[in-house]
């Protein structure tokens, strides 16, 4: 890497994007017509996808496009980074706990503020 230049984990977010989504990098890769392999370099950060195929991977997965290239620093969006690191470290049991605890917060939000 060339001084000046800065890294950005594009494929670090696309990661989460797929576990989040429940999805697999195989069926990403079909979705958006790249090869499997394409999409592993993608995620380990050995290619930059471009710029259509970062369009689509961010629609599919429901992604917030400044937030993949880095260009949003929020509390929100580095809580949701924290939460997501240590969640991807639980067991199965673990994780249906807290998205059932997760369901029960929208909807105590959504009965508090009247959101539909």
């Amino acid at each position: 890497m060339k001084k000046n230049q800065m890294f950005i984990d594009i494929g670090g977010a696309i990661k989460e994007g797929i576990v989040l989504n429940n999805m697999t990098q195989k069926e990403v890769a079909k979705a958006i017509h790249v090869s499997p392999q394409t999409m592993s370099c993608f995620i380990l950060n050995h290619r930059t996808p471009h710029i259509y195929d970062l369009v689509a991977i961010v629609q599919l997965l429901h992604l917030d496009i400044r937030i993949v290239l880095d260009l949003k620093k929020d509390n929100a969006s580095q809580l949701d980074h924290i939460i997501y690191q240590k969640v991807i470290k639980l067991n199965n049991k673990h994780k249906e706990m807290i998205n059932e605890y997760a369901e029960q917060l929208l909807k105590q939000e959504q009965t508090h503020y009247g959101a539909t």
